[in-house]
């Protein structure tokens, strides 16, 4: 299992290698590096505040949807998904440089959310 700690250590990682991918036009990996960092994020989150160990995509959308709805903050659930929506570009290249730049725009903003929350 992996510690709250390693978590944030590869959340902050991917985050990096976002910004290389994304300098080299790479947006599929930019993409699918962004979700991942959302995701190490949330499960390091999980894991700190709650005890509790995700393990798979599902639990990672369950848990953002019950901490935004606890907070009130739909925001908060309507950005998650926008981020989760970067995942499918990984495999299927849906999206242009702009539409992949607002999403990662959208993340960084979640981010900022979650982190407030460590």
């Amino acid at each position: 299992m992996s510690t709250s700690f390693d978590l944030l250590t590869r959340s902050n990682e991917y985050w990096i290698e976002v910004v290389d991918h994304l300098e080299k036009g790479n947006l599929e990996k930019a993409s699918e590096l962004t979700w991942g960092s959302i995701a190490e994020l949330i499960k390091a989150l999980a894991l700190r505040k709650h005890n509790y160990e995700i393990k798979s995509h599902r639990e990672i959308r369950g848990y953002v949807k019950k901490i935004a709805t606890q907070l009130g903050d739909r925001e908060m659930y309507d950005l998650f998904c926008d981020v989760e929506d970067l995942h499918r570009n990984f495999y299927d290249g849906l999206y242009d440089e702009a539409e992949v730049r607002i999403r990662i725009d959208e993340a960084n903003r979640l981010i900022l959310k979650i982190n407030k929350l460590l």
